[in-house]
């Protein structure tokens, strides 16, 4: 997968195909080794550009296997203010709920943390496309609720 060298960092479907598959696959070491060639790139993430809020997604995902700070996340949340989020096509607003519960959970913010999984939640599969975004909405959403002691809600899949 090649990133122009220069200019902004372009994110093809293909660069988001592949971070998904490795996590999925749990390619663990491809996915770090990637981010790591191209972690200066990641940092001129513009809002505005094709697949921006989807790499936010996938990347909270990256951090929280392993690679990086929460940090680069909460920055890169920054980057998308109400009036960006209000022109984004549902799934990529999606994207960065999951991403926002990371960082909550993250924070030790459970409250917070559960609020975003819970509105993935209920869109339900009809609308959220990526089953996997669904899969982690309920594994973050059950890991919040047992740090809060919460052994039963944490159990149940809703």
């Amino acid at each position: 997968m090649t990133i122009a060298p220069v200019g902004r960092f372009e994110i093809p479907d293909e660069l988001l195909a592949r971070l998904r598959e490795n996590v999925v696959s749990r390619r663990i070491e491809s996915g770090i080794e990637w981010f790591h060639k191209n972690r200066d790139r990641v940092l001129l993430l513009d809002p505005a550009q094709p697949n921006a809020a989807a790499f936010v997604g996938y990347f909270s995902q990256w951090i929280d296997i392993g690679y990086g700070d929460v940090g680069i996340v909460r920055e890169l949340l920054r980057r998308f203010p109400r009036e960006v989020r209000a022109t984004l096509p549902l799934n990529d607003y999606v994207h960065l709920r999951l991403a926002e519960g990371m960082v909550a959970s993250d924070e030790e913010n459970a409250e917070e943390a559960i609020a975003h999984f819970d509105f993935i939640l209920s869109l339900g599969e009809d609308v959220v496309a990526d089953r996997q975004v669904l899969s982690l909405a309920h594994f973050w959403k059950a890991r919040c609720q047992r740090k809060r002691g919460e052994y039963d809600s944490a159990k149940r899949i809703r």
